[in-house]
């Protein structure tokens, strides 16, 4: 099973926190829906829009790039 590096960042925010952390296959779906539940937790908080940019970067160059909203 191939391990991914995915990279989280936050692409309308002026501080850069952009986050790097090695998974693999299984954990994708699990780091996904903890982002998620954490990009809503913060709009509902903020009361303003939250967005997160997460690509996970294969071995073989390949990237998939996901954008997530939460209002």
């Amino acid at each position: 099973m191939p391990t991914i590096l995915l990279k989280a960042s936050h692409p309308t925010s002026y501080v850069n926190d952009t986050r790097f952390q090695l998974i693999d296959e299984k954990e994708k779906n699990s780091c996904l829906n903890l982002y998620r539940d954490q990009s809503k937790a913060v709009a509902k908080k903020t009361n303003r829009q939250h967005v997160i940019k997460l690509e996970f970067i294969y071995p073989d160059e390949y990237t998939e790039t996901i954008v997530m909203k939460a209002y």
